[in-house]
């Protein structure tokens, strides 16, 4: 038994190192990005980390930042390709003397942060000078460090030297520097000098070398919505059919309840206007009829009259009493 009982003890000793190990978060890969003076006068620091595959999801990850900055400005996790924002729910943002601490636990073995660091850049005249100090929280496999040199600026170097550069299809150049093997608590120093005549953010002045419409490369828009989809134009064509066919029933609504225009009222047709007299030449006597009394005749048509008529009953004209 007792022999039993040591045997299952030096196993869990054993294991408890690898279970330990798969535990704690490892790198495989880091980027640090500085772009100076890009749309604010300050750094912008982007950081890309690519959790290794022995690393259990989801994480929890604990970063540190200089203490004097205020807050981060993003927090993404990348799925498909397209960036999406951390819940706020699960970030813990602790601020100390040392540092501003961010706790996050994260669902995706790939995620950004993004920040503006108000104290790396330092101008004289038109001289600049970036000093950035990079502490590995969590053991990283390979580190790349990319520093951005500003539009219309020049001569950009980078101490220690640059390992590589390159350009992007915007024409702005960057100087890299890789570093291996960094284990939890290395720092990685980099200084960067440049000459700028000046301070117009490169936003600004990219977005007026950019077609409309277009965006400069190496930007990753960080959105709470999904990925849109790479068939797109079928996505569009089938949105404007449902909107034309929304139109076509709306219209055909309007155009069946739409109110009546109302009928202009029939006016009565003029009474004909019996004229007071006629000429004498087309005035018909008449006999006295039998057994009436005679009256005498109108002196205006010569119709015959009673003899209590006051008016003639044909033209309307007063009887003469002499």
């Amino acid at each position: 038994m007792k022999t039993k009982l040591t045997g299952l003890l030096l196993l869990v000793l054993v294991l408890l190192p690898g279970v330990a190990l798969a535990q704690n978060p490892t790198i495989a890969e880091l980027t640090v990005e500085l772009w100076p003076e890009y749309d604010r006068p300050e750094v912008l620091v982007i950081q890309r980390i690519t959790l290794s595959d022995s690393t259990s999801l989801p994480a929890t990850l604990t970063l540190n930042f200089p203490p004097y900055v205020d807050a981060l400005h993003a927090i993404a996790v990348e799925r498909n390709g397209g960036l999406f924002s951390v819940e706020e729910n699960s970030i813990v943002t602790t601020s100390t003397a040392k540092s501003l601490q961010v706790t996050l636990s994260v669902d995706s073995p790939k995620l950004q942060l993004e920040y503006y660091d108000s104290q790396l850049l330092t101008k004289q005249g038109e001289q600049r000078q970036i000093e950035y100090t990079y502490t590995a929280d969590y053991p990283v496999t390979a580190a790349r460090f990319q520093v951005q040199q500003p539009l219309q600026a020049s001569a950009l170097s980078l101490t220690p030297a640059e390992t590589a550069s390159f350009t992007d299809q915007n024409g702005v150049t960057y100087k890299v520097l890789d570093a291996a093997g960094l284990a939890a608590g290395d720092s990685v120093q980099i200084s960067a000098t440049y000459t700028r005549s000046t301070d117009q953010p490169s936003a600004e002045l990219l977005a007026s070398q950019t077609p409309v419409g277009g965006q400069p490369a190496d930007i990753q828009v960080i959105t709470n919505e999904g990925p849109v989809s790479r068939d797109t134009p079928w996505g569009y064509l089938l949105i404007g059919v449902g909107v034309l066919l929304l139109l076509a029933t709306g219209g055909y609504w309007w155009w069946t309840n739409r109110p009546q225009a109302a009928a202009p009222p029939r006016l009565p047709s003029p009474r004909p206007v019996r004229p007071k007299t006629r000429p004498a030449s087309r005035a018909i006597p008449r006999s006295q009829p039998a057994g009436e009394a005679s009256g005498g005749y109108c002196h205006q048509c010569g119709t015959a009259l009673r003899s209590d008529s006051k008016f003639c009953h044909v033209c309307g004209a007063p009887r003469r009493t002499a």
